[in-house]
């Protein structure tokens, strides 16, 4: 793990070491201490107590464990793992079978309110977050679902393993991994190539961490939306085979479209 981490020249030498110490500590915890067999031995209270210590220690150096492999991820390799996605997709603008259809008596005030946010191409990302947010929430209110949206940029993000997400939508009001349907990732704009590439592989990494969480999960629908344009993945895990929507306007009927029908 240390070695790991020394490869990692982006992420602040203090924290590496005090998370490094934290794992020797947590490592030699786990260890059988001088006596503890014949404790155990001498009564089965002592033993499960014991069986107890050991399963909360290895649960702390499974945290650590994810919390260095979270350090080792930078915008870099992220930026790969998306351009090597854009150029593997296969692209339905559509998405026809994928992302459910508008219904006949979408009201006119949500196709409005589409209108009157987006495009943003000249917003900051936390300005495009939080209108995009506002929308969102209207859009499940007025469809009466059980699926909730969060932001999961900052605070009230998954844990176990932690997973800083701009939204996540979840079947029911806990934002636990059980229960996520799937991801957006958000970005001031989508033309930016390196952050449009970033948000990709952001998605995608996202996606294997869930269908890990979630071992009968088949495939997730997520997107990448920025203030300009918005691009929906339906990723699955079986194929390797993900299909896209290709990058669509906002300022185009194509791409408010797609928007609502998210």
């Amino acid at each position: 793990m240390k070695a790991a981490l020394a490869d990692n020249n982006t992420t602040d030498g203090t924290l590496i070491s005090a998370i490094n110490a934290l794992v020797e500590q947590a490592a030699a915890a786990a260890q059988p201490q001088p006596g503890a067999m014949g404790a155990q031995a001498g009564g089965a209270a002592t033993g499960r107590q014991y069986n107890f210590e050991l399963e909360k220690v290895e649960q702390q150096v499974q945290q650590l464990q994810q919390q260095i492999a979270s350090l080792t991820v930078t915008a870099t390799s992220e930026q790969d793992v998306g351009k090597t996605v854009l150029a593997l997709r296969h692209v339905n603008p559509r998405m026809e079978g994928l992302v459910g259809e508008l219904p006949d008596d979408v009201p006119q005030g949500l196709a409005e309110a589409v209108k009157s946010k987006f495009p943003m191409r000249e917003a900051l990302e936390s300005a495009v977050q939080a209108a995009l947010f506002q929308l969102l929430d209207e859009l499940l209110q007025a469809a009466d679902t059980p699926f909730h949206v969060h932001d999961t940029s900052e605070k009230g993000y998954l844990t176990n393993p932690m997973a800083k997400v701009d939204f996540t939508l979840t079947s029911g009001r806990q934002v636990l991994w059980s229960s996520v349907i799937g991801f957006y990732e958000v970005k001031a704009n989508l033309s930016d190539s390196d952050k449009y590439k970033a948000a990709v592989g952001q998605l995608m990494t996202r996606a294997q961490v869930l269908f890990k969480q979630q071992p009968e999960r088949a495939h997730m629908l997520g997107a990448v939306i920025g203030g300009d344009a918005l691009e929906v993945f339906f990723i699955q895990r079986a194929s390797n085979q993900t299909i896209s929507s290709g990058k669509l306007d906002l300022s185009g009927a194509d791409g408010a479209t797609m928007l609502l029908r998210l």
